[in-house]
């Protein structure tokens, strides 16, 4: 997903992962999943569904592998957002704004770094320690407006 797409989406990520964490941790090993059932869990259902279709493995994954491909979805989503807040860091001239995309470069740094956890812990199928792991969906929001 390019990195034009609002913070709010890697939110619904996060969502998204919580959600396949849980699901996968209660699953009767059913194979067939209904990206529309399971998106219906996050703010932007369609969003969500055209995320995941953008992965090709996505049609054919069971919970664990569509846990794996959402954590790396957001990852590489997260990871462009955090290049463009350092871009906009970077190269702005107001003290107040750089303060406020700094802010959100910190976010994004713990946002990354909970994923990869998650990463980690959803390759081990330790699920319980995938949704620990998953940011807090306030670090991606409060960047929203800046």
């Amino acid at each position: 997903m390019d990195s034009r797409c609002p913070p709010v989406t890697a939110c619904l990520l996060f969502a998204l992962t919580l959600f396949l964490a849980c699901a996968i941790r209660t699953s009767d090993g059913t194979s067939e999943w209904d990206l529309t059932a399971i998106c219906s869990h996050t703010v932007e259902k369609d969003l969500c569904v055209k995320f995941l279709r953008s992965d090709p493995r996505t049609d054919s994954s069971d919970p664990p592998l569509l846990s794996i491909v959402s954590i790396e979805l957001s990852l590489k989503h997260a990871q462009g957002l955090l290049v463009t807040f350092t871009s906009f860091r970077e190269n702005s001239t107001s003290a107040v704004l750089a303060k406020s995309y700094g802010q959100c470069v910190s976010n994004y740094l713990v946002i990354i770094d909970g994923l990869n956890k998650a990463y980690g812990f959803s390759n081990g199928k330790d699920y319980d320690n995938v949704i620990k792991a998953t940011p807090p969906l306030s670090l991606d929001s409060s960047c929203e407006n800046a």
